[in-house]
């Protein structure tokens, strides 16, 4: 590859004589020679502009280590995808210069091509392609003929952009520039499949991918003949806040709204990715490895096992931090700029400007048609509904100025005039589903923002005098600008939620009778209905008996970082926390002190556990988030039962997220990432288990073995027992406080799969003549007359 980019050198600086007589020895005629002679002098202008750049680079790694004090020089962050292409990278800067420059300077110098290329400013990253020529009965041929008898343009022309130091691992953008297409072209055309990294071929010639751009306009590609951007004098055929849909569009990949109307557009696109030859492109290191047997058997992180094991690579969080803190970037540049293109301006600037010509650079207003138009019609809408649904606040509160500018969007949304995108989804898969829209999350995201901001309202008035803080001055500093920018999140949420609630009656026109009937009684739908409101709560009181009541009068003060946490934490568990008839999690947090929680978890069906409410104790240290919290299972007979392995009658959980059990690599607690839903959510899916006894150190052995099997069959009889008395019976009788309201509605929506249940259990039991069975048996009449009262 370097006599490549030395022969690229060697034609750039050609001085006439010698190789370039030789070059231009073809029998060629003048045009030719003079076409060649031009080219050649593009292609020094561009190895001059790489080169100025190379030795600003170096400069700047220069003073980077100079800075840093240290030989290593910190990269540029990059995306995610970006990332993926620089690890198949096998070529250097210069190589891949040298590479796309011949390319491009080939088909400069090639007339059978059916457009003119150039480079944009002599950067050979960035090319300008005028396409011509189109297949004369297609009807956008006809429109280029009208068209340039209209306004003297014939060519469709479209920008390529290259990314530097990616290239050709990484796709280019394609960016449509004129003339003015009917819509979804302009999101069609830059979002293409073939510019997904999954789909792009990096041994694939430009002069193919531009051959397919070219039919691919031929086929869908129709001119808006009678609009004024395709006048002369006007740069660009799109408004701002177009070109700025269609970007989000390419770095999305979400479809616009109403793309099912454009089928034909959409699905054309397919064609040109070669599925099976990307396949075979695929490095064989880069494909899944298939488990070991001991992963097999395990739930990673839990109980006891043989040693460690690690079944291939870890998941380098730091790495991951840094590639979604590029995208936010990206895709944060996109919302500024969107939010200042959809700001309404005053009107008589805007009717001033209303008058004047079209100009390219020209900002597009929310009064425009147009303009509104484009945003109904594209991806943005889809876009907010599928970010805002998945939003947890924790993640949230880590990229807060992300979505600072995302719900700046949504505020210029929340007039009047585009109202109805708020409380309509434009999405199909979610349509039938309540609370989907844009204002139906702004609505759960509200709650969680007022949920945060309480935690640390409450965290200004100590319980008691403050004596010193646990972080140190710079982790109380950083925690102080988390605060800070977390805080304004918040806020923006509360006040764009306000906005939008101020138009929500103007639409409700018709829905009132929509859901009158509701859920039937007994279903899931149900449950999940009676239960919701049900998962969170702020309670007065709990340290009065709370396991670790001593620990937060000892403190004293209340450090910054575990109360910004815990407020995140926190405000995530109204919409995170998992809610099903087959198992839940409910959680109380000490009014007085957010550094106390109670968490009761319904066990799950199909284990010795289904049905029953545990509970558990939670306290988080002054360290936190820096380590792990403190939990005790308090759900133990009065220190009598041991239900399983992991969870000890003394009330120890074993679980590697808690520091109590040594899992393997990537199990541990990981301050930047773990959380401690992610503890509940362990204990309800790797603790709560159908077979626990193999969760004894070394009896994972005996699996699937005769003697495991009926070692694990005793082992579960007996943990049935004990979750009929203590986790159901006991339960239904004195409700812990702060859950009545939980335990009683649990019982009585799942009081026929209790009932059942048991009554499965106590006839196994019984055929099995376990020494159990009589108690079992008087346990289910128990229950059952306890269920009776629901």
């Amino acid at each position: 590859m370097a006599e490549i980019a030395a022969d690229e050198e060697n034609d750039g600086a050609s001085d006439g004589s010698g190789s370039e007589a030789g070059f231009f020895d073809m029998g060629d005629d003048k045009d030719d020679v003079q076409l060649m002679r031009e080219v050649l002098q593009k292609v020094s202008r561009w190895t001059k502009l790489e080169d100025k750049r190379e030795h600003l680079e170096n400069e700047h790694k220069a003073q980077a280590e100079l800075d840093a004090g240290r030989g290593a020089y910190l990269p540029e962050v990059q995306t995610h995808l970006e990332e993926v292409a620089s690890r198949n990278q096998i070529f250097n800067v210069r190589e891949a210069f040298a590479m796309l420059s011949r390319e491009l300077s080939d088909m400069m110098r090639d007339k059978s091509m059916p457009c003119t290329i150039d480079a944009v400013e002599d950067d050979a990253y960035h090319w300008e392609i005028a396409f011509k020529g189109f297949d004369p009965s297609s009807l956008l041929a006809q429109d280029l003929e009208e068209l340039e008898q209209r306004h003297g343009q014939s060519a469709v022309v479209l920008r390529m952009e290259f990314k530097r130091g990616l290239h050709p691992f990484y796709p280019p953008a394609i960016r449509l520039l004129r003339p003015r297409c009917a819509a979804p072209l302009l999101g069609a055309l830059s979002s293409h499949p073939m510019l997904r990294l999954r789909n792009w071929d990096p041994w694939r010639p430009q002069r193919d991918l531009i051959q397919q751009l070219r039919l691919f306009l031929q086929s869908h590609a129709r001119i808006c003949i009678e609009s004024a951007l395709n006048a002369p004098g006007v740069e660009n055929a799109y408004l701002d806040i177009e070109k700025l849909l269609a970007k989000l569009e390419a770095l999305t990949g979400v479809l616009p709204a109403g793309h099912q109307q454009f089928e034909a557009i959409y699905s054309g696109r397919l064609t040109g990715v070669d599925e099976q030859h990307l396949l075979a492109l695929a490095p064989s290191n880069k494909r899944p490895k298939t488990a070991d047997a001991h992963r097999r058997a395990w739930a990673a992180g839990t109980g006891y096992s043989s040693g460690h094991h690690s079944a291939g690579p870890v998941w380098d969080v730091q790495k991951a931090r840094l590639a979604q803190s590029a995208q936010d970037a990206e895709l944060k540049r996109v919302f500024s700029l969107l939010a200042s293109a959809m700001a309404p301006r005053q009107s008589a600037r805007s009717s001033a400007r209303a008058s004047a010509k079209p100009r390219s650079s020209e900002r597009a207003d929310m009064s425009s048609d147009e303009a509104a138009q484009a945003i109904r019609e594209s991806c943005l809408v889809p876009f907010l509904e599928a970010e805002l649904s998945q939003a947890s606040f924790t993640d949230m509160g880590n990229r807060s100025m992300y979505y600072v500018d995302l719900l700046r969007v949504v505020s210029c949304l929340a007039v009047p005039k585009h109202a109805s995108l708020l409380f309509t989804s434009q999405t199909p898969a979610a349509a039938t589903e309540k609370g989907k829209t844009v204002f139906g999350n702004l609505c759960t995201l509200q709650r969680q923002a007022s949920h945060f901001l309480s935690v640390l309202q409450a965290s200004r008035h100590p319980t008691t005098p403050p004596v010193a803080s646990a972080a140190a001055p710079q982790d109380e500093h950083a925690a102080a600008v988390e605060e800070n920018t977390v805080k304004q999140m918040a806020e923006r949420i509360i006040q764009t939620h306000k906005q939008a609630q101020s138009l929500e009656a103007g639409q409700r026109h018709g829905s009132a009778t929509s859901d009158s009937q509701g859920p039937v009684a007994g279903s899931d739908e149900a449950y999940v209905a009676a239960m919701r409101p049900l998962q969170l709560g702020f309670l007065e009181g709990i340290a009065s008996n709370h396991k670790y009541r001593e620990k937060p009068r000892a403190e004293g003060a209340q450090p910054r970082p575990r109360t910004v946490r815990l407020g995140k934490e926190i405000a995530s568990l109204s919409a995170d926390l998992p809610l099903s008839p087959t198992s839940s999690v409910f959680v109380r947090v000490d009014e007085q002190n957010a550094t106390l929680w109670r968490a009761l978890i319904t066990g799950p069906a199909g284990t010795p556990y289904s049905g029953g409410c545990f509970m558990f104790d939670i306290y988080f240290q002054p360290e936190y988030p820096s380590v792990p919290p403190l939990v005790l299972i308090t759900t133990t007979g009065g220190g009598s039962v041991r239900f399983g392995p992991n969870l000890y009658n003394c009330g120890k959980v074993c679980l590697s997220l808690l520091g109590t059990w040594s899992g393997g690599r990537g199990e541990g607690w990981d301050l930047s990432v773990s959380t401690t839903l992610q503890v509940l959510v362990s204990i309800q899916s790797l603790i709560f288990v159908d077979e626990p006894y193999y969760c004894e150190p070394g009896f994972e052995a005996q699996m699937h073995t005769a003697t495991g099997n009926k070692a694990s069959k005793a082992y579960t009889l007996d943990i049935r027992e004990q979750t009929m008395h203590w986790a159901i019976w006991q339960q239904m009788k004195s409700p812990p406080k702060g859950f009545e309201d939980v335990v009683r509605t649990h019982f009585k929506q799942r009081q026929k799969h209790v009932r059942e249940t048991c009554q499965q259990w106590v006839d196994e039991a019984t055929a099995d003549n376990a020494a159990c069975a009589p108690r079992m048996a008087k346990f289910l009449r128990d229950i059952k007359q306890e269920l009776a009262k629901r």
